[in-house]
């Protein structure tokens, strides 16, 4: 998913590239090691109670590992906490469901008409803020809507590919308890 204009990605995409490099990246170790030990015990507390669905709990670890490290939002009020792990992670659900019935719908692949739908409708290092916010040349500084665009694509692209993978990774350890108690000891 890619909420940024072609145009404006090719633009863009050396500027922001440092974000993404395996230094910094390594520097969401720690955070993703403390939201893993809050999903766990999350997790640990619901499942006993029976069947649960997982997707909810991973949207809401991966969208507070990327809103701290990405955004710099350390501490939240619970107010801002709620609407991050309710609101943003309802509104990207339901952007992944528009798309998929998009991809599905042969008619709707012609923008043109996509754009017509009632479904469209209705509805040590600087984290990537700061660089879309101070970018070094004049010529490329992002307009408010620009800098968005860009926010939604990281979170949806780091929302979507990680719990995509937690998920995954969960369902097979499911299917296999040998390996399972492999990985518990």
């Amino acid at each position: 998913m890619d909420c940024v204009s072609g145009e404006m990605w090719k633009i863009h995409h050396k500027l922001l590239n440092s974000a993404f490099s395996q230094h910094v990246l390594n520097t969401y170790l720690n955070e993703m090691d403390a939201q893993a030990q809050n999903l766990v015990s999350q997790l640990t507390t619901v499942a006993e109670k029976g069947p649960v669905n997982i997707t909810e709990f991973l949207i809401q670890y991966v969208l507070r590992i990327v809103c701290r490290k990405f955004m710099k939002l350390k501490r939240l009020e619970a107010k801002d906490q709620d609407m991050i792990d309710n609101e943003y992670a309802k509104a990207i659900e339901e952007i992944e469901t528009i798309l998929v019935h998009r991809l599905l719908n042969p008619i709707l692949h012609f923008s043109f008409l996509f754009d017509r739908t009632a479904i469209l409708t209705s509805g040590k290092f600087k984290p990537a803020l700061d660089l879309l916010l101070n970018l070094p040349d004049e010529k490329y500084v992002l307009s408010d809507e620009e800098i968005m665009a860009h926010l939604n694509t990281f979170v949806a692209a780091s929302f979507d590919t990680t719990s995509a993978v937690i998920q995954n990774v969960l369902l097979v350890l499911g299917s296999h308890p040998e390996i399972q108690e492999r990985v518990y000891n």
